[in-house]
């Protein structure tokens, strides 16, 4: 397998440095639904000896990287999402999120208390795992669907070989057991958040006690138990007002933000911003990194977006948001104007006020989903995933996969 690789490398990339400065990672996986003894054993051999197959250099994570061409001359508008976007939050934030979920289900889901000693593993899982609810899983599966060797842990525990076989009679999950884009099904979750990574850590820490105590439990019920704990926190606004009151200690990377900003409206360029978020949240990060007059340097601001669904619903119209009582305004809008705030809306009243439409527009976002893949399928804006696991020091504004 090796030696086939080493000269497709070859033959492809005759420009490209010698395989000589960096480790080949654990990216040959199998893909068939069952294997013999010798097969595994092959694997396991061939495995070993393509992990100590050396590459050239890591990527470098302050790169740009395009999957499309695209000429930045031609695009006259730039959008933003703000969470993860132009706010970068630090590894303390999925510690307090760990931390208050953890509260919230010992508190309203009455678990037991001894509970309140579990502390939040940050290597332990990543965003993008699926966790299947009916026989309480976690896991990861590529992009045609097959589970990928040594990823499956029940509780903390990582399961065999044999015992994943045992399990789904191969390594091919349908795609209508799915919950994500092409997917309609209940039984897989995926994690797609960065927000979700603390969620992963507790739902397998609370099954391994379970499971350590010999305590009878569904598997489904601790997902959701621990997802709506989890969830609790963000709707109350209680993880907000932890984030207003510690800006110093969550935000990370805000010192060019202001400079990107003022260099796009000097090169004529529009801006507008979509969150999910509320605008007092928003208000105290923006303020905080870009300073008291960030309004004034976007066209457009978009607040409780309800993203995925402002991309491809047309049913909530915008309103107008007053700032100073923290309140939603009741008559139509029929445009958007600079310097002030909208709730709501959908993308097809945002194009029709503001003519801003298709390969003019450049929109970066952190969710594939949620904020990238509506607006480049169905709308043809160019997009741009902010990818905060390519960077070594988690600094968020790194520019940029395009999607399209």
């Amino acid at each position: 397998m090796v030696s086939v690789c080493k000269k497709a490398y070859a033959v492809l990339s005759p420009h490209w440095p010698p395989l000589t400065s960096s480790k080949l990672p654990a990216l040959f996986t199998c893909n068939y639904t069952t294997a013999s003894t010798p097969f595994i054993e092959h694997y396991e051999k061939m495995l070993l000896k393509a992990q100590n197959t050396e590459l050239p250099a890591p990527i470098d994570n302050q790169a740009v990287f395009a999957n499309n061409e695209i000429n930045l001359s031609d695009v006259d508008v730039y959008g933003f999402d703000y969470d993860y976007t132009l706010a970068g939050y630090s590894d303390s934030l999925l510690h307090t999120i760990f931390e208050m979920g953890k509260q919230a289900l010992l508190q309203t889901k009455n678990y037991p208390k001894i509970l309140k000693t579990l502390t939040y593993q940050p290597d332990f899982a990543v965003r993008g795992l699926h966790f299947d609810l009916k026989k309480g899983l976690l896991m990861k599966i590529d992009s045609f669907h097959h589970i990928q060797k040594d990823t499956v842990y029940r509780g903390l525990h990582k399961l065999s070989w044999d015992e994943v076989l045992e399990q789904y009679s191969g390594f091919h999950v349908p795609v209508k057991q799915m919950n994500q884009f092409h997917g309609a099904g209940s039984e897989m979750h995926q994690f797609v958040d960065i927000f979700t990574i603390p969620e992963i850590s507790l739902i397998s820490q609370v099954i391994e006690f379970f499971q350590s105590n010999a305590i009878a439990y569904d598997p489904e019920y601790v997902f959701w138990d621990v997802r709506s704990s989890v969830q609790s926190i963000h709707t109350s606004g209680q993880l907000h007002e932890e984030i207003t009151r510690n800006l110093e200690k969550y935000l990370t990377n805000s010192s060019r933000i202001a400079e990107l900003l003022d260099r796009l409206i000097s090169h004529d360029k529009k801006l507008f911003l979509i969150s999910n978020s509320g605008f007092p949240f928003i208000n105290a990060g923006m303020t905080y990194m870009v300073g008291a007059d960030w309004l004034d340097k976007f066209d457009v601001v978009i607040i409780n977006a309800r993203k995925p669904d402002f991309f491809i619903s047309n049913k909530r119209p915008f309103r107008m948001y007053n700032h100073d009582t923290n309140s939603t305004l009741w008559h139509r809008v029929s445009q958007l104007e600079k310097g002030c705030v909208y709730s709501e809306g959908n993308l097809f009243d945002l194009q029709r006020f503001t003519g801003w439409s298709g390969s003019k527009v450049l929109y970066f976002g952190d969710h594939v989903y949620t904020d990238l893949a509506d607006a480049t399928l169905h709308h043809g804006w160019r997009t741009g995933a902010i990818i905060p696991e390519l960077t070594v020091c988690n600094i968020v504004l790194t520019l940029c996969m395009l999607l399209r």
